[in-house]
């Protein structure tokens, strides 16, 4: 059993998944990795997020809710290798596109409200990326393709100070009758 818990360490190392960028990794207590990476550049700038391949732990955001830095991201990756006592688990393989369709799916349902429209940024995906293993531009065709076959769930539209990227709306589902009869 030794060489396989060896061979996993050692592929975390340097495992990297297609469409992020490791900047580091941190060895936890017992032999699972910390990774801090990132995507491609938003229309906000570059964001971070951490995740542990060992207990799944991930975050985007920092204590104050906003996007995190790359500073952020290690001092929460840091601090949470200093705690964690996982194993590392087996590296994910690529899931196929239809696999990787219904994560983005799953993330998407779970941002939709009931009372209004929301934004969809790219970074909402970060903590998906390691897991999806696809670049962001398959992640924006994938957006863009829903919002031709779903537009009552998600709708593409240029935004108001670049029209050459676009603004994607998660909507609010549409009112039923027994949603009407509540408000009543």
């Amino acid at each position: 059993m030794e060489p396989l818990i060896s061979t996993h360490a050692e592929a975390a190392q340097t495992w990297t998944p297609e469409g992020v960028t490791i900047t580091q990794r941190f060895q936890a207590l017992v032999n699972a990795i910390v990774i801090v990476y990132t995507a491609d550049a938003g229309a906000d700038g570059v964001h971070y997020a951490m995740s542990c391949l060992g207990c799944d732990l991930g975050r985007r955001t920092g204590p104050d809710q906003g996007l995190l830095t790359q500073d952020g991201a290690r001092e929460l990756a840091n601090s949470h290798a200093a705690q964690c006592r996982a194993l590392l688990k087996p590296l994910p393989n690529r899931p196929d596109d239809e696999a990787a369709r219904r994560i983005l799916r799953t993330t998407l349902d779970h941002m939709r409200r009931t009372d209004r429209d929301i934004d969809a940024h790219l970074t909402n995906f970060h903590l998906d990326r390691p897991a999806l293993q696809r670049p962001t531009s398959w992640i924006k065709a994938e957006l863009e393709h829903l919002a031709r076959t779903d537009p009552d769930f998600l709708t593409a539209e240029p935004r108001d100070y670049d029209d050459t990227s676009l603004r994607y709306v998660i909507r609010r589902p549409a009112p039923t009758v027994e949603r009407a009869l509540v408000r009543q």
